[in-house]
């Protein structure tokens, strides 16, 4: 199917004029031994412009063999000629043999060896050419390996690069990271510093308020020193106090024995005597003149005992 479609291209391109086309259709009816359909199709190629040079060579054997059409070296010989203008080294060897040979021409070895020497010399100079092809297809093929190598190289410098890319956009990645971070830290850091700066002044303030404390703690010490050494002073007037009481006690009970004895003396007297009324009534309020000279002593002590 592939080859038919190939075929049917070619036909296409052969109307068209394309002499290339034409040859290769000629060959390919050749190689199948459709000789006269290759004839047809090499005809065709010398009918185009620019023909191939070995389509007149190919015309010329044709007529020569009786390949496709009658054998007719006449025709044959013309052919050869014209291939021969293209310097076709095939063609000049067989019009040599044709010349040598006397056949359609008279025979002239001059021209034969002409003929020969031209198709050497094409030969040769075809030689040195395929040499020269040869030898640039070989330094192609040297170039082509350097280039090769050098593509090796090159991709394995890309695999090499696009591992550094993908570290590089990991490192970015990393470092998009690391960047985000320092902010939040650099951010961090500012509210540090505002807050050292808020604390600055608090401790700043509470370190005058503990300069007052302190003063206030000095001048309450002071105070409770006075206080102290006041309350030691009470504490002095107090037993002092205490040891005047315990003298007015004293001095009481010594009272109130004296007026027990009185009271005693004068219910002595009363029973003895019979005294008046009038002696009688002078004695107690006597006696209860002392009682409360003795009651108000009393009172004035406890007064002062409360006010310590």
């Amino acid at each position: 199917m592939a080859e038919y479609r190939e075929l049917e291209k070619l036909k296409k391109e052969a109307d068209s004029g394309k002499a290339d086309s034409c040859y290769e259709l000629g060959e390919y009816y050749y190689e199948q031994k459709d000789y006269e359909t290759a004839f047809y199709w090499y005809q065709k190629t010398t009918e185009c412009i620019n023909p191939n040079p070995t389509a007149f060579f190919n015309i010329g054997c044709a007529y020569q063999f009786g390949e496709g059409v009658p054998r007719d070296l006449a025709e044959a010989f013309r052919y050869y000629e014209y291939a021969a203008k293209y310097n076709l080294p095939q063609a000049l060897f067989n019009l040599a043999f044709f010349y040598e040979n006397g056949f359609i021409a008279a025979r002239d070895c001059e021209k034969a060896e002409e003929y020969c020497r031209r198709a050497t010399h094409e030969i040769n100079r075809m030689t040195t050419k395929l040499h020269r092809i040869e030898e640039k297809e070989k330094q192609e093929k040297s170039i082509f390996s350097s280039v090769e190598t050098d593509l090796r190289r090159m991709r394995e410098k890309m695999d090499d690069q696009g591992r550094d890319i993908k570290e590089c956009r990991k490192l970015a990645e990393t470092h998009s990271l690391l960047a985000g971070q320092l902010k939040k830290l650099q951010e961090q850091e500012r509210e540090l510093n505002q807050r050292c700066i808020r604390n600055e002044g608090e401790n700043a303030r509470l370190r005058e308020q503990h300069s007052q404390d302190t003063l206030a703690i000095q001048s309450l010490q002071k105070d409770k020193n006075s206080a102290n050494e006041l309350l030691a002073a009470q504490r002095n007037d107090i037993q002092d106090l205490q040891k005047r009481n315990e003298g007015f006690l004293n001095q009481s009970h010594f009272f109130q024995m004296q007026c027990e004895n009185l009271k005693q003396m004068l219910q002595e007297a009363e029973n003895r005597a019979g005294h008046s009324l009038k002696v009688t009534g002078i004695l107690k309020w006597i006696l209860f003149g002392e009682t409360v000279v003795l009651t108000a002593c009393a009172g004035i002590m406890f007064f002062l005992l409360l006010s310590f």
